[in-house]
């Protein structure tokens, strides 16, 4: 007995220990907000940047702790209790079918495709990014619903690429697609902007869409919002498969991940209000890379030293050449827009890639609109991207964008010209 109680107390004392040192962590990260630390201490590197983990860990740390100090029937009671009580409430959040509960996060909103390697999961409604509303339609795109079947006399523009197109961080009416859209509206035209911007796609999942899926919707024009990691993998179909075989095994191992998986509505309510607390409190815990322009310099141009290998600009170059091939074969336009990060602003050797996706279109005859010198004109580049929430455009960048965009595209849409914006 008297080894038992001993046992016990030497675990409270490390528990208590354990839960020092985690507050020991939430302190330097709340008194040093956006940058917490990160040293190595005899070969073992130890780094933290937000109050979650130590958090959780301190948390639980004091939970065992409290614990220990019980009989074994109290434990039980406790535990069953509490057991109870996440049953009732789940039943609870599902009668009443809370929005914030029943979805997840946008995080978890994708799901494999054999097509694509993974895509937004049709019907999704709830919030996304930043706390964002986010719809997703029946086709498995961030827009409301379209018919395949373009009626005539309209003009139908397909917006593709990654999270920029998608409108990270935005309500639908400031997407670069609706901003279009509502140009060609104020003056006059009956057209369609189609937004398939999907996050994290490269250009490869962006032309895969186009040539599968996209040119269903018969656009006349094929509007695609470039940044510099869309040369990331996957650059091939054989690369597409190998990431769906991959969502397909995490899915098999965390049922959970799977759309037609089990999610708690706990869970999902628990992601969503952690979310929701991320946004208050981002811009006092931003790390570097979105606090502001400055800041983000020497993460991104890591990044990009990283991306700028021949392999990937290689297949970049041979992958838009052969989109570019089947949309003029067709008789369909393209505009390709480039987006700077705002580390490429006022910085040449930063703009390696921008130039090559600038350079490439020259050759092939496409039309290319690089944003770059507009938004180096802006006498506070900040204001073009969500900083210090995030380091995608802001309604202010987009706005600026889709102006410009709306002018290149008017000589590559049919005939009876589109005017200028008002």
């Amino acid at each position: 007995m008297a080894t038992t109680n001993r046992r016990r107390d030497i675990l409270r004392w490390l528990l208590l220990a354990v839960a020092a040192s985690q507050l020991l962590v939430l302190a330097v990260i709340l008194f040093a907000p956006g940058h917490g630390f990160d040293v190595n201490v005899a070969g073992l590197r130890l780094k933290a940047h937000r109050p979650t983990q130590p958090a959780l860990i301190l948390a639980v740390a004091m939970t065992l702790r409290w614990l220990l100090a019980m009989g074994a029937k109290e434990v039980a009671l406790v535990l069953g209790s509490v057991v109870f009580s996440l049953g009732l409430a789940e039943a609870g959040l599902r009668i009443v079918d809370l929005p914030v509960a029943r979805s997840p996060e946008l995080a978890a909103w994708r799901q494999p495709s054999p097509t694509l390697g993974y895509g937004l999961i049709p019907g999704q409604d709830g919030r996304g990014y930043l706390g964002t509303h986010i719809t997703v339609n029946a086709s498995g795109l961030r827009d409301h619903e379209r018919p395949l079947a373009k009626p005539p006399g309209q003009v139908r523009i397909l917006a593709i690429g990654d999270s920029f197109t998608f409108g990270y961080g935005l309500p639908a009416d400031q997407t670069l697609s609706s901003m279009l859209e509502q140009l060609l509206a104020a003056n006059g035209h009956d057209a369609d902007v189609i937004n398939a911007g999907v996050p994290g796609y490269s250009f490869f999942h962006a032309a895969t869409f186009v040539t599968t899926q996209g040119l269903a919707y018969d656009p006349d024009l094929v509007v695609y919002f470039f940044y510099y990691d869309d040369i990331q993998y996957p650059h091939t179909s054989a690369d597409i498969a190998a990431q769906f075989a991959e969502m397909k095994r995490l899915d098999a191992e965390d049922p959970a991940r799977s759309p037609s998986g089990f999610r708690p509505f706990l869970g999902n309510l628990a992601g969503n209000a952690l979310s929701v607390a991320n946004n208050w409190l981002r811009p006092f815990l931003a790390s570097d890379w979105v606090r502001n322009v400055e800041a983000r310099r020497d993460h991104v141009e890591r990044y990009m030293a990283e991306l700028a290998q021949d392999r990937n600009i290689a297949a970049f170059q041979r992958n838009l050449a052969d989109l570019a091939s089947r949309l003029q074969a067709e008789g369909r336009g393209f505009l390709l827009v480039i987006i700077p990060d705002s580390v490429e602003l006022h910085n040449p050797p930063a703009q390696r890639t921008s130039r090559m996706a600038l350079d490439t279109c020259g050759r092939l005859g496409l039309t290319c609109l690089d944003m770059t010198p507009s938004f180096e004109a802006e006498s506070d580049a900040n204001a073009l991207y969500l900083f210090p929430f995030d380091a995608h455009t802001s309604a202010q960048g987009n706005t600026r964008i889709a102006k410009a965009a709306y002018e290149a595209m008017q000589p590559l849409l049919p005939p009876a010209g589109l005017g200028r914006p008002e």
